[in-house]
């Protein structure tokens, strides 16, 4: 007796332009398989209508005409079998037009599984897709079942209100608008699984997605410099870790990741260069190396956090390694480097806690008090224009203030 299912055929794993794979009906005998295409869906259709065997009317009836072409392949294998699989393809192809009675279409699809679809076939890293899944999930939280039709300008005001009220902080919602803007974008303009017809929501008198920078509170200059001179830990790992630290912000202020990817290879003429792990995929102009020279005290700090042995500055990656990889990698360690940091945080009763993510900060501000141009730190830090630049560059200190406001009468 035959077995008889019907399933999306995903061999090979490639989807068409719309991110549809072929629905068959599958018929195995004794070893024997034949594929009898009868449409196309893509993954999320098909969750909704045979996984979760949601229960609308389109659903069930899409289940049911499915369910007459399985029974028809049943009666042509009682009748001739897989013996003859072309002639099994034509009885079943006769007086029968493929095309279910009702076909789901893309506006059947809710927000949540379009967001879903552009994370699984677009490239992206992995941090990325873990920003637009927690995007994803806020706006589904706020309103499930959502579908693209009701995601107007007046509804990103109030979600923005709603999330507003939880405590979430304005850039992080720029952050959730900016992925909903993007996956709206990529279904009107390339799956066109959103219709032209369809109101836009942003720009053009809707919602504008608010550019947001906080206020940077950085590290004194006399903080940073007992940060360096700093000779008395408990551990090696509290050394290690304020030694991390340092060679980030001695190192144009470099993310621990790039740090973690760095290899001895990217040593030219006295420098490092190399470009960085956030810009290598994301940046589509402008993509120029990080050329950070290596001064008397970076190599004094290098000399010390060095692995010879590895291609690797720091030995803790391996050839052949993936983004996923590298960026679990990087979380880990992250956490772990922070923990030790406390120490020194402690030690030296900082005014901030040290963790490794202000080694980028300090770099930043420390070019900045010392009077270099927002060009120059724009480019050490590899930002493609000053306006980023000057969301990494502190405040006024405090006699600064004093001094731009003694001329007041």
């Amino acid at each position: 007796m035959a077995t008889i299912n019907i399933n999306l055929d995903k061999r090979g794993n490639r989807p068409d332009k719309h991110g549809r794979f072929n629905l068959a009906v599958i018929v195995q005998d004794k070893g024997k398989v034949l594929r009898l295409n009868v449409d196309k869906l893509t993954v999320q259709q098909y969750n909704h209508v045979f996984v979760k065997r949601s229960l609308d009317e389109k659903s069930k009836e899409y289940r049911q005409r499915c369910d007459e072409f399985r029974v028809k392949a049943a009666r042509v294998f009682d009748t001739i079998g897989l013996s003859d699989t072309k002639r099994f393809r034509e009885e079943f192809l006769k007086e029968e037009v493929i095309e279910p009675v009702i076909k789901l279409t893309s506006t059947d699809m809710t927000y949540f599984e379009m967001a879903e679809y552009y994370r699984e076939f677009k490239r992206l890293k992995s941090t990325s897709k873990n920003r637009m899944k927690t995007a994803r999930n806020q706006l589904e939280k706020f309103k499930p079942g959502l579908t693209y039709k009701e995601i107007t300008a007046n509804f990103l005001h109030d979600f923005e209100y709603e999330i507003s009220k939880r405590g979430i902080s304005p850039a992080t919602i720029a952050g959730y608008m900016t992925d909903i803007r993007t996956v709206i974008n990529h279904h009107r303009n390339i799956t066109k699984f959103i219709p032209q017809e369809y109101v836009y929501p942003f720009g053009g008198g809707g919602y504008v997605i608010r550019t947001y920078f906080p206020s940077k509170v950085v590290l004194r200059a006399e903080e940073i410099q007992a940060i360096a001179e700093l000779e008395e830990f408990e551990t090696k790992e509290q050394e290690w870790a304020r030694d991390i630290w340092l060679f980030l912000y001695r190192c144009n202020g470099i993310n621990f990741v790039d740090l973690l990817a760095m290899r001895w290879d990217h040593i030219q003429g006295g420098c490092f260069r190399f470009y960085r792990t956030k810009t290598k995929t994301t940046r589509r102009s402008n993509i120029k190396p990080i050329v950070a020279p290596i001064t008397d005290k970076l190599q004094e700090v290098l000399d010390k956090i060095a692995v010879k042995d590895s291609p690797f500055i720091i030995g803790k990656m391996k050839d052949g390694y993936t983004d996923t990889t590298l960026s679990n990698k990087s979380h880990k360690l992250c956490g772990e480097i922070n923990k030790e940091l406390r120490y020194v945080t402690k030690k030296l009763d900082l005014s901030l806690n040290l963790v490794l993510d202000i080694a980028r900060d300090s770099f930043a501000t420390t070019l900045n008090r010392n009077g270099r141009s927002i060009n120059h730190i724009a480019e050490h830090l590899g930002h493609a224009t000053t306006v980023v630049t000057q969301h990494y560059v502190g405040q006024l200190t405090e006699e600064q203030s004093k001094e731009i406001n003694s001329c007041l009468f």
